[in-house]
């Protein structure tokens, strides 16, 4: 069990507010999570664990059973039991803001027999925010040029019918280092993460 510190434990209840979760059938679950943004290593993998107790309440929502353990910040602490059967699949606006959080998360979501998609180091976003963006009060955020591996998919542990067979990123931020998002090509400011799932066939 870990301890968390008010603040993380306030960043986590912000997440939990901000989770939907989407049952495709009866043996795929999708969820979207929109983290606030983790300030420490400890509050990185407490997401990561976060993101396991979501995989467990996808899966006992796909089962049509209770999902009362994603309510509190507090089951954060404990890792839940898994389910098998159910492929869950998270895809994450992490909001990590380094490389260093950022494989804090993965490496905790990895000793959680999670799947990290792309891999740690991807830059997803790469923006400068200018003055007209009402930020002019917050010296870190205008005029500042920010680039960082904040979306995520991840696979949970549950050995589903459905695995990732391809991963890609667009735009590719890697290969175009000079690209800032917004973009006439891409209109918004963080790339998109897209998964290729192929369904194994049933005996």
């Amino acid at each position: 069990e870990t301890r968390l510190s008010e603040a993380d434990r306030s960043l986590l209840q912000t997440t939990i507010r901000r989770t939907a979760i989407v049952a495709v059938g009866e043996d795929l679950v999708v969820a979207n999570v929109h983290a606030k943004e983790p300030k420490s290593a400890p509050a990185a993998e407490a997401l990561a664990r976060y993101f396991l107790l979501v995989c467990t309440c996808a899966s006992e929502a796909a089962q049509n059973v209770e999902t009362a353990p994603c309510e509190t910040a507090q089951n954060v602490e404990r890792a839940p039991r898994q389910r098998p059967g159910v492929t869950q699949l998270l895809l994450g606006d992490t909001n990590l803001p380094s490389r260093e959080l950022a494989e804090a998360f993965a490496a905790e979501c990895g000793r959680l027999s999670m799947g990290v998609l792309p891999r740690v180091g991807t830059p997803t976003t790469r923006k400068m925010r200018s003055k007209l963006h009402g930020q002019r009060c917050n010296k870190a955020k205008t005029l500042v040029l920010v680039e960082a591996h904040k979306d995520f998919a991840i696979v949970g542990p549950a050995a589903g019918t459905w695995k990732p067979e391809r991963t890609l990123v667009y735009p590719d931020l890697a290969a175009e280092p000079d690209l800032l998002l917004p973009h006439a090509k891409w209109a918004a400011d963080h790339s998109m993460v897209q998964v290729l799932l192929k369904r194994e066939p049933q005996v």
